[in-house]
Parts: structure tokens; sequence; C-alpha cells
């Protein structure tokens, strides 16, 4: 069976309580989060993880000394475990993020040093593969431009050999023909085939062909051997061209120099990314580093202490505690008594402590309130300006609008003048309109009238035209009346 603590060895756990929150307290003496600041974080956790155990023998001890408070003790060895096990586990990660902080800072400083000389090293052959490129390029211009040369001297000798030799064969020929493979061919045709292919077929006519052919063909072979000799000569001289320019050696220091710095803007970019991912690492940490993050460290973790609202009446309680002798009924009922008044002053004070967050709430939001006032009253300043600045627009707009009622007014008395004088007008062109259409009528029954006359007339007239031949010259006045009657009826018509 274990054995319970005395009284007077109680009072150890509110001794760990004190010796760990002084502990606390002297972090801020750390000017940085590094490896000794890490080193007295696992001695804190250590020490928290020794206050629960305690805090579990003294509160069981403590119930046996006064079991009739054994609810509070249980609650009070409950929060206390809870916060030393939470104390403990922070205070050990947090001694462990700093090992691995200070770590990631000491590769994250020897990375960045090595990338300033990569940076320097990438710079430097970059430099000297512009350089030594460069100047393969111009080598390679000066080489271009010199075999260029070389061809067209050797072009221009190919070309005066052949014709000279095509005039030497003009010569031989003396105007002869000559076919080639069967077909008639010229001089110089003659001479570029028998270079091409010394046994072409080749005939001569008239006499002696044969031996004008064997001629030719000798002929053919020696400016072939003269253009050889002009062609060995030109790659000679490219030869010596490129054996002085040393192109090829330049061109492969430049293919060189440029492998090496891919190579180095490779490294370059890798270790780019590795600061990148440290920075990365670093910036996820959950302990911030510097002194701003020792403090940050030290109020978190005394607020996990500070949550504790029992610790002190416990240790209040486990002060009281002594060995006493059996007590009699009376001296129990007022114990008892004096329970139900701890428990009424415990409830008052957990419900001070609920009013208290209570009212720091209610500050919250009273100052939140305040802020949403402050901006409230600056909208409504804004408000009250751009309603000022509407209402002098509004005025301005009222005047406008009642300038442009007068001009309407005008203009639309105007208009109506307008309107007056186009009606009379109207009426006066519908009168005049009516009295055309009127005398239109009687134009076109007087036209009508007309019309019948004019048939009857031209019926006259014919029957006057067919007894014409038969009357005097009375009846020939009688027709000219009448045409001239006939004429004045289709003017008139």
């Amino acid at each position: 069976m274990a054995e319970f603590l005395k009284p007077e060895e109680l009072g150890k756990l509110a001794e760990a309580w004190y010796g760990i929150e002084r502990e606390l307290e002297g972090l801020r003496h750390f000017s940085t989060a590094g490896e000794a600041l890490a080193e007295r974080l696992e001695e804190i956790g250590e020490a928290a993880a020794g206050l629960g155990r305690l805090a579990g023998e003294v509160c069981v001890s403590a119930m046996h000394h006064l079991p009739e408070k054994r609810e509070f003790f249980q609650r009070a060895m409950e929060e206390l475990e809870s916060a030393a096990e939470e104390l403990r586990t922070r205070a050990l990660n947090s001694a462990g993020m700093l090992r691995r902080r200070a770590a990631l800072e000491a590769e994250l400083a020897e990375l960045e040093a090595e990338l300033g000389q990569a940076e320097k090293e990438a710079g430097r052959l970059k430099g000297q593969a512009e350089d030594a490129c460069g100047r393969a390029e111009r080598l390679r211009a000066e080489l271009e431009r010199r075999v260029a040369e070389i061809r067209e001297e050797t072009d221009a000798g190919l070309v005066e050999i052949r014709e000279a030799f095509a005039a030497r064969v003009e010569g031989l020929l003396a105007g002869r023909g000559v076919r080639l493979y069967g077909r008639q061919a010229s001089a110089l045709e003659v001479l570029e085939e028998l270079i091409r292919e010394p046994e072409a077929g080749l005939e001569v006519q008239g006499e002696g062909g044969g031996e004008l052919v064997r001629a030719l063909r000798r002929l053919a072979q020696e400016c072939a051997g003269r253009m050889r000799a002009v062609l060995l000569r030109e790659k000679h001289r490219i030869a010596e061209a490129e054996a002085e320019l040393r192109l090829q050696e330049a061109e492969e220091r430049c293919r060189a120099l440029r492998a090496e710095l891919e190579r180095a803007e490779s490294r370059l970019a890798s270790l780019g990314m590795r600061a990148e991912e440290l920075g990365g690492e670093l910036a996820g940490l959950g302990v911030p580093g510097g002194y701003a993050g020792v403090l940050e460290l030290r109020e978190e973790l005394m607020r996990i202490l500070e949550r504790c609202s029992l610790r002190r009446a416990l240790f209040a309680e486990l002060e009281r505690i002594h060995e006493v002798e059996p007590e009699d009924p009376e001296k129990r009922d007022l114990r008892l008594r004096i329970k139900e008044l701890e428990e009424e002053l415990e409830a008052e004070r957990r419900e001070a402590a609920s009013l208290r967050r209570r009212a720091e709430e209610l500050a919250g939001l009273r100052r939140e309130a305040e802020e949403a006032a402050e901006a409230l009253r600056a909208e409504l300043e804004e408000a009250r300006a751009e309603l000022e600045l509407l209402r002098r627009r509004e005025e301005a707009l009222k005047a406008e609008l009642a300038e442009l009622r007068k001009v309407a007014e005008r203009e639309r008395r105007a208009a109506a003048m307008r309107e007056k004088e186009l009606r009379e007008r109207l009426e006066e062109l519908g009168r005049r309109a009516a009295e055309l259409e009127e005398q239109l009528a009687g134009e076109r029954r007087e036209a009508g009238r007309l019309r019948g006359e004019l048939r009857r007339l031209e019926r006259r007239l014919r029957v006057l035209e067919g007894r014409r031949e038969r009357e005097d010259r009375g009846g020939a006045e009688e027709e000219a009346y009448l045409s001239e009657k006939l004429s004045a009826l289709r003017r008139r018509r």
C-alpha cells in the first residue's frame, strides 16, 4: 500500500510550481533564440513533467487528509496535470524547433555565401564565354571572307583555263563538225564533257577524224590537269587561312566555356531553389527568431500556467492542512459548513471570473463599436460633403432647368405661331388646290368638247378631201378654212 505525503510535505507542489514560473520569467534574459534557450526549455519541460507527477501525488494525499474536499482536489489535480503536460509538450517542441531553426539558419547562411560565390563564378564565365564566342564569330566571318576571295580567284582562273582550251579546241577542229553521243556539239561542250568523262562518245567529221578525236581527248585531260592544280592550290590556301586564324580552336573554347557556364547556372539555380526551400521552412516554424520571438514564447508558456484558476485556492488549502485528531460531530458539522461556504466562495470566484471575461468581451465589443462609430462618423462626414455637393449640383440643375423652360416656352410660342402660319398657309393652299381642281375639271370638260369638235371636223375634212377634186375654187377656200380651223383647234388642245 502506497504511503501518503505528510501535511508538511504538501508544500512541495507550490515550490515546484513557483520554481517553474521563475524559470519562465528568466527566459527574458536570453537575447537570442539559440542553443542555450533550447537547453533551458528542455529543462523546463522536464520540470513540468515532474510537476504533473507531483500534482497527482500531492492532491491524492490532500484527499486523504481532507476527504470532504476530494472533489475540489480532484478538479485541481486534473487542471494542474493538464497544464503541466501542455507546458511540457510546448517547451520540448519549442526546443526542438529552436534547434531546427538554428540548424536551418546556419545552413542558409552557408548556402547564401555559396550562392554569392556561384553568382560571381557564373558572371565570370558568362563574360569569358561572350568574349570567346564573339572572337570565334569574328574569326569565322574573317575566314568566310578569305575563302570567298580565294574561291573567286579560283573561279576566275578556271574560266580563263577553260576559255583558253576552248579556243585551242576551236583551232584544232578548224571548222569541222563534231558530234557528241550522236548529236552536234560545240567546242566548249566537247571540252566540258571530255573533262567529266574522258571516254565519252565523240566523232569528228571529215578526213583524219579519229586522230582529231584522240587529240581532243589529250587536250581535255591537259585542261583537267590544270584545273585540278588550281583547285588543289585553292584547298591549300583555305587550309593555310584556317591554320592562321585558328578558328577551330576558338570555337572549341567557345563551346567549352558555354558548357561550363551552363553547369554554373544550373548549380546557381539549384542553390537558389534550396535557399527558397530553407526560407520557406524557416517561415513555417512555430517559433519566431530574434528577441521578440523569445519574449513571445515566454508569454505563451506563462499563459499556460495562468489558465490554472484553482492553483491559488489549492496552495492555500494545502497550507492549512495539518495532522489533527479525529473531530467530534460538532466540529465535523462546522467543517462541513466551512466547506459549503468555501464552495460558495469558489462559485462566487468562478462567477467573478466569468464576469471579468464578460467585461473584457464587452470592452472589446465597446472598442469595436467605437471603431465602427468612428468609421461611421467618417462615412457620415463624407456623405454630408457629398450631399452638399449634390445640393449645389441640384440648385445649378434647377437654375439650368428654369432657363431651359424659358427657352422651351419661347420656342413653343414661336412654334405655335409658326404652326398657325403654316395652318393658314395650308388652308390657303387647300382653297387654291380646290380652285385648281375645279378649273382643271372645267378644262377637262372643255378638252372633251374640243376633242369631240376635233373628231367632227376631222370627219368633215375627210369628206371635203374626197370631194375636193370635184369642187370649184369656192370649195378649195372652204377646205383651207377648215384646215386653218383644225390647226387652231389642235393648238388650243
